[in-house]
């Protein structure tokens, strides 16, 4: 059952908000200094990976004293009882005393790719897989090449708001009767914007729902 909390009470939200803007800001950093290193089409791992090395190469920066894992790994039982493994693509870990995992799920993003970004290996890991249980806040990172970057935006934000989509992927209205949050709530001025879906009650955290927020990062080519 869905109930209403602030986000102080489920989460350290300055650390969450600090984590994710150094995320972000080392992209933006990186991918300007060592353009080749950072093209589009580059498989996401290999994206991944080298923006990891950097976050730990400038972590003293950062003010954070927690620590970043990229592709860690993680077991999980299905129904049948046979074990799974799945690899999360970047997860920032806290280490004071309310912890957060924030795990950040990259998708390349085109106006071809929108229902790879919304399906089983994008945003549904978080809704009704096993990306991130019991945890109320997520991240889907877009990486898109910067020209036409705001068209494809535009594409995807219009088939979250499409009643289908918003069924198959459990989204949840606010008070205001948005179901998506734009600008973004739960990371201002990282995020684009945010979605909230109803998770499986094994998968959910106290609030009953998990709240993903969409950051887009940029290739120069």
């Amino acid at each position: 059952m869905r109930q209403r909390y602030s986000w102080d009470e489920l989460i350290p939200v300055e650390e969450a908000h600090t984590a994710a803007k150094f995320l972000a800001t080392t992209w933006n950093l990186v991918t300007n200094l060592y353009s080749d290193d950072f093209q589009y089409k580059r498989h996401e791992p290999k994206l991944t990976e080298r923006l990891h090395y950097y976050l730990i190469r400038f972590k003293a920066k950062s003010g954070l004293t927690g620590f970043w894992v990229n592709e860690g790994q993680e077991s999980y039982v299905e129904r049948n009882g046979s074990f799974k493994k799945i690899r999360k693509d970047i997860t920032y870990c806290s280490n004071i005393s309310m912890r957060l995992e924030l795990i950040f799920e990259f998708k390349k993003v085109s106006k071809s790719t929108l229902a790879t970004y919304r399906g089983n290996q994008g945003m549904r890991r978080f809704i009704d897989g096993n990306y991130a249980p019991h945890i109320p806040l997520a991240v889907m990172v877009g990486i898109m090449l910067k020209n036409g970057s705001k068209d494809v935006i535009q594409a995807l934000y219009s088939s979250l708001s499409k009643i289908k989509v918003r069924s198959q992927l459990q989204m949840v209205s606010d008070t205001s009767g948005r179901y998506i949050r734009r600008p973004s709530e739960a990371l201002q001025a990282i995020a684009e914007f945010d979605t909230e879906h109803i998770r499986p009650p094994e998968k959910a955290p106290p609030n009953g729902t998990t709240t993903i927020a969409h950051i887009f990062l940029f290739c120069n080519k």
